[in-house]
């Protein structure tokens, strides 16, 4: 009986050190259950990240847009009786329409962002993996984290307002400023409506918080580290977190706001520090403009105001004081709770033989040769690291556990670990020469084929 032949590797699954071959997996060290297998159907069908960011995006937009078009008509004109006529010709009569309905407004723009955005999220990381909660960073936080990243945002908001403050006062064509004006109208006028806290809340704050963080953060964010790294893709994330509202004078503070929560996703392993901050900004503009509303300053402009430079300084200084903490709280997490159990990325304690090491899973693979090869990279960046086999080589198993292959590293050097594979991938060159190192037999036939075209 003749062990079976392992299927070669993708360049798509190969090029990327997350990903890995054969069966594919994306390491992710705060996964419980080790690396999150990539069995959907847009992975056996080799389908890049780049062309399901474009086409998520794309999809979630046109859904988000057209679903909240379409219910905020259908309670218009088939639950109110409102005629097109009514809506008239000029914004100022939408406007006065859109005031009077306000609550299907914000009801209709919810439904629209849990049917355009939070359901197609969901979806496509079914289609990339059957652990989709895996995929997404759906899984708790710990609350030193969650606490940790909102006094980070109470920093942030002095920061982004006076980046606000500088955007809104660039020499903007009129036709922006009077999109921008409708669009601040809108929200005044649903402010100005006597909803209840908890209705404002839910709809304005908690519903755009779970299905936003779920897209941008969840999806979008995954993706893009499996094709540029963590720190461009939590720049990239931000970007078009920004972008996604349509308000070019604040497009950059919105995106250093994304920036933060996609930083603290990527950070903390989970997407509740990012929602729990999102939540608490959204609620804080809410509240703000309640408040307003009850002292009859209705005509208040938040973006106007103008924050003193130390201030902003300041905040600059806690933010960073706060994201170190951050940065190093959860590096200590990713070894030990606090009841001494072992937490995500298995721990190999034992192979420290005493020297009070403990090991984590930073790569895993299906094949010997691109262990060695992250193992050598590691080692050639000065740090330690280990490969860890589960299958029995004399059988050479290729399905589920026994067919992975993990390279580990000292739970201190984890974050560094990672940059280091996230920052080049391996060439075609690379790849090939340990593919043809490790199998001889290959090597040869390799050869004889090209003296065979040469002649």
């Amino acid at each position: 009986m003749t062990n079976p032949v392992p299927e070669p590797c993708s360049e798509s699954a190969v090029r990327d050190p997350a990903v890995t071959a054969e069966k594919s997996f994306l390491s992710d060290v705060w996964s419980p259950d080790g690396p999150i297998l990539l069995d959907g159907r847009l992975e056996r069908r080799r389908f890049a990240p780049w062309k399901t960011i474009v086409i998520g995006l794309i999809v979630a937009f046109l859904l988000f847009q057209g679903i909240a078009t379409a219910v905020t008509l259908f309670f218009l004109i088939v639950i109110n009786g409102v005629s097109l006529s009514e809506m008239g010709p000029d914004i100022e009569s939408l406007q006065a329409v859109m005031r009077a309905h306000a609550d299907d407004l914000i009801i209709a723009n919810s439904i629209g962002q849990i049917l355009g955005l939070l359901i197609p999220s969901i979806l496509f990381a079914r289609l990339h993996s059957s652990n989709s909660t895996g995929f997404l960073r759906l899984r708790g936080a710990d609350i030193r984290l969650i606490a940790l990243s909102v006094v980070g945002l109470f920093a942030l908001i002095p920061i982004v307002q006076w980046v606000g403050s500088v955007t809104d006062a660039l020499p903007w064509p009129q036709g922006i400023r009077d999109f921008e004006q409708s669009q601040m109208d809108m929200i005044e006028n649903i402010l100005d409506q006597d909803f209840s806290v908890f209705f404002a809340i839910s709809m304005m704050a908690l519903t755009p918080a779970i299905c936003e963080e779920i897209l941008f953060r969840g999806y979008i964010q995954r993706q893009a580290e499996r094709i540029m790294g963590v720190s461009v893709a939590i720049i990239f994330s931000g970007i078009i977190f920004g972008l996604y509202h349509i308000r070019p004078t604040q497009a950059l503070p919105l995106a250093l706001l994304g920036v933060y929560m996609a930083y603290l996703t990527w950070r903390s392993g989970s997407l509740v520090p990012a929602f729990i901050v999102h939540l608490a900004n959204n609620s804080f503009a809410v509240f703000l403009g309640k408040y307003l509303k009850n002292r009859g300053d209705t005509g208040f402009d938040l973006e106007s105001i103008q924050i003193p430079l130390f201030i902003v300084l300041s905040a600059i200084a806690v933010l960073v004081a706060v994201t170190y903490i951050f940065h190093q709280t959860a590096a200590r997490l990713l070894t030990e709770t606090g009841d001494g159990e072992t937490v995500p990325g298995e721990e190999i304690s034992a192979m420290s033989e005493g020297n009070g090491k403990d090991w984590v899973v930073v790569f895993s693979t299906g094949t010997d040769y691109e262990a060695s090869l992250v193992r050598d990279r590691l080692d050639d960046s000065g740090l330690d690291a280990v490969i860890l086999a589960h299958r029995d080589h004399a059988f050479n198993l290729n399905v589920g556990k026994l067919s992975v292959v993990e390279v580990l590293v000292a739970s201190h050097q984890v974050t560094d670990a990672l940059a280091v594979l996230g920052s080049v991938p391996f060439t075609d060159e690379e790849l090939t020469a340990a593919a043809m190192s490790a199998d001889p037999v290959a090597h040869r036939e390799s050869d004889a084929s090209n003296e065979q075209t040469d002649e």
